[in-house]
């Protein structure tokens, strides 16, 4: 699966100009495979999966609007109604910054079983302050004292309010 984030989004956060050649993107790359590859042993999957039963239609028959675990979202990757794929636009839309599906008027009626799997942006940026961090210890970017130096105290912490909220999300409604 690819990384959520690319090259350029980690020399954006490093403040490394793109002519910079202290590191190839093919080498940045990498980083991003380790982080992502971190986040996945530490969380167990690359995507948030919502399920939902449909109890009724929450906005007067016309649409249907579900909430996300976790919200706001990068994007939506698939969702089902019943075991179908439904198709952006047509059967819904996205709220990234709400982390939100509205169904079209007629899409899921009560009954239906709808799962939703979703990248919460709390992934993109923690992979991408991983990525960072370990660029700036493992290639002494930074120059400093490794772990001690502020601005890797300071990646650990916004890495670490990212996971918390990744693993601290609660379900807002789950059918088996």
């Amino acid at each position: 699966m690819a990384t959520f984030n690319l090259p350029a989004d980690v020399r954006r956060v490093l403040r490394l100009d793109s002519g910079n050649n202290y590191l190839t993107d093919a080498e940045i790359q990498s980083y991003l495979d380790e982080a992502q590859n971190w986040l996945y042993t530490e969380i167990k999957r690359k995507y948030e999966r919502d399920f939902f039963t449909v109890v009724t239609n929450s906005v007067g028959n016309t649409q249907v609007i579900y909430a996300l675990s976790l919200a706001p979202i990068n994007s939506v990757l698939k969702v089902l109604v019943n075991d179908v794929e439904k198709t952006v636009t047509t059967d819904y839309t996205v709220d990234t910054d709400l982390g939100e599906i509205i169904f079209v008027e007629g899409v899921v009626t009560v009954g239906d079983k709808v799962k939703v799997y979703s990248v919460p942006t709390a992934y993109e940026l923690a992979e991408l302050y991983i990525a960072a961090r370990n660029i700036s210890i493992g290639t002494n970017l930074i120059n400093l004292d490794g772990q001690n130096n502020p601005v890797v105290q300071n990646f650990d912490t916004l890495i670490n309010n990212y996971m918390n909220v990744i693993t601290s999300r609660v379900m807002v409604a789950t059918w088996a």
